[in-house]
């Protein structure tokens, strides 16, 4: 139980970030570059492109983006499937000891609007939620002991989350 708790602990603690990105190594030269104007004399100074009363502007406009009846249903629908409540006759439920909560379904609406935002799009395609689907939810799903002596990972549980939900007819 201590183990568990502790392991749901650390699953609500990661629920605060919005997105688990991994990023690549840099190549060779941009690593020589990120060298050399951090470990020289004189830092440069990052200049705003923002000021904060533009930032709330945009994060309005964001929030303003429209998402359709289908696709607020489906965020629910597949958020839900990965609380699996131990029914085990299914990969999902083999592989996930924890699923996402509710701040996983506001993560992937918010994040799939600005992802439209930033395409100039005013509206969410499922394009959008499926591109953002694992970086909402890599750090919200805690894999069982079954999964992780398969060597299964948190990419191929959300496969199979996409495959066991089916999609809405339209955007």
């Amino acid at each position: 139980m201590r183990e568990l708790t502790r392991s749901v602990a650390g699953a609500v603690f990661l629920d605060r970030f919005l997105l688990n990105i991994h990023i690549d190594y840099p190549h060779e030269q941009d690593e020589v570059e990120i060298l050399r104007a951090t470990t020289g004399g004189s830092l440069q100074k990052p200049q705003p492109c923002l000021d904060a009363s533009q930032l709330l502007e945009l994060q309005k406009l964001v929030r303003q983006v429209t998402v359709s009846d289908g696709l607020y249903q489906y965020v629910a629908q597949l958020i839900r499937a990965t609380r699996v409540d131990g029914n085990a006759d299914t990969p999902l439920g083999q592989w996930i000891k924890w699923g996402a909560g509710p701040r996983a379904g506001q993560a992937l609406i918010l994040a799939a609007k600005a992802r439209a935002f930033l395409q100039q799009r005013l509206a969410v395609t499922r394009e959008d939620i499926r591109a953002l689907l694992l970086p909402v939810l890599r750090h919200r799903i805690l894999l069982s002991f079954h999964a992780q002596a398969d060597g299964v990972s948190v990419q191929q549980v959300i496969d199979a989350l996409v495959q066991s939900v089916p999609e809405p007819g339209t955007d």
